[in-house]
C-alpha cells in the first residue's frame, strides 16, 4: 500500500475509490490471492452452454459468479 502523500487526494471514500479504478490501481481477476478462476476458465465459462448451477459446480464457485461472468458484470478485463 502506498503511503506517499503526493498520491492521495482529499475527498470521500467513493471519490478515492473511483480515482483508484480510473488509474488502474485496483486488483482484479487472478491478482486476488483468493481467486478461484483463471482468465482461461472465464473464457471457457463464457462459451459454455451449461446452466449456471452446473457450470458453477464444475468450477467450484457460486452460480451467481457464473451469471455475473456471462452477463459481463464480472471479469470484464478478460477479452478474446
Amino acid at each position: 500500500a502506498c503511503i506517499n502523500p503526493d498520491h492521495l487526494i482529499l475527498g470521500s471514500n467513493d471519490a478515492n475509490m473511483a480515482d483508484m479504478r480510473a488509474k488502474g490501481r485496483h486488483a482484479k481477476g487472478t491478482m486476488f490471492p483468493q481467486a478461484v478462476l483463471t482468465d482461461e476458465s472465464v473464457l471457457a465459462i463464457r462459451h459454455s452452454a451449461g446452466t449456471n448451477k452446473a457450470t458453477a459446480e464444475i468450477y467450484g464457485v457460486n452460480p451467481s459468479v457464473i451469471s455475473r461472468i456471462r452477463n459481463g458484470k464480472a471479469w470484464k478485463h478478460v477479452h478474446k
